[in-house]
């Protein structure tokens, strides 16, 4: 299942845009929007997470883990995921950190896009490329996948 589907067609649009000089300011521009989008949408699909694989489980807090979950998970790097799951128990935390095994190099990407996101939202702009927010979409997916089988696994 594609769960990135808003971005992969937002960096499809920006190819269209810079053509043949990918090395350009407006594809650097562009890399840095592809960047807040991506971080913009797999906190959507974080939350959306929690809300399916959770809430079903006590309807009442429903309201209650939907706001909280906004509260507490505030950033998308992997140590704060990883924090935030084990909120749920040691299990969750440990179960979502071993799938993550073996891919140091691919957290490093996706940690670094994560900083180079903040510091263009928060800064004067990150250096990325849409080839590197391309690089860092498979992971991106294997993160919410590991998400969603811990949930599933320890509920």
């Amino acid at each position: 299942m594609a769960r990135l589907v808003r971005t992969i067609a937002i960096i499809e649009d920006c190819k269209a845009v810079i053509g043949d000089i990918p090395e350009s300011p407006v594809s650097a521009y562009l890399a840095q929007y592809c960047s807040v989008a991506l971080c913009a949408e797999i906190e959507e699909r974080i939350y959306e997470l929690i809300e399916t694989e959770v809430s079903p489980h006590t309807s009442k807090g429903r309201p209650f883990i939907s706001v909280a979950s906004k509260r507490i998970l505030r950033s998308i790097a992997i140590s704060e995921i990883t924090g935030f799951l084990g909120n749920f128990g040691s299990t969750f935390k440990d179960q979502f950190k071993s799938s993550l095994d073996g891919q140091e190099a691919n957290i490093s990407l996706y940690d670094k896009t994560i900083k180079k996101r903040h510091s263009t939202a928060h800064g004067a702009g990150g250096d990325i490329t849409l080839r590197d927010i391309e690089r860092v979409l498979p992971f991106a997916t294997h993160i919410l996948d590991s998400i969603e089988s811990t949930f599933r696994t320890n509920n």
